[in-house]
C-alpha cells in the first residue's frame, strides 16, 4: 500500500484527486488513481466512514475476493491510524507548522477544496 509521499520516492503515479471524484460512471470509468486496486479501497473506505450506520462488508468481501485478506488488515490499519494521530494531535492542541499548513494547503488546492480557513 503506498501513499501520496511513498509513492513519489518509488516513482509510482498515485493520484490523490481520485478520492475526490465523485462522478457517477461505471466501475471501469473509474481511476483506481495508479494504486493496485485502488478503487476498490476507496470504495471501502467511503463505505466505512461515509455512513455510520451503514455496512461496509460488501466492499471489503469485494477486495477480498480480490486482493486477499491480507489488504483488508493494511486498509483498516492505516485508516486506523491516520483517524488516531489526528486525534491526538488534536487532543495535545499540537499547532501545525508551516510545512503541514502549506502540505495541507496544497492538497486541498489539489482536491478542489477551499482551504483560506487553514
Amino acid at each position: 500500500m503506498m501513499l501520496r509521499a511513498s509513492s513519489d520516492e518509488k516513482g509510482a503515479n498515485a493520484d490523490i484527486n481520485m478520492i475526490s471524484d465523485i462522478s457517477a460512471g461505471s466501475d471501469e470509468d473509474r481511476s483506481d488513481g495508479g494504486i493496485t486496486h485502488g478503487r476498490m479501497i476507496i470504495d471501502l473506505v467511503d463505505a466505512s466512514l461515509d455512513d455510520p450506520d451503514g455496512d461496509p462488508s460488501e466492499a471489503r468481501r469485494r477486495l477480498r475476493d480480490v486482493a486477499g485478506p491480507g489488504l483488508i488488515v493494511e486498509v483498516g490499519a492505516v485508516l486506523a491510524m491516520f483517524h488516531l494521530n489526528d486525534r491526538v494531535a488534536d487532543a495535545c492542541g499540537v499547532p501545525l507548522d508551516e510545512f503541514g499548513i502549506e502540505i495541507r494547503r496544497a492538497v486541498g488546492e489539489q482536491l478542489g477544496m477551499d482551504a483560506g480557513g487553514l
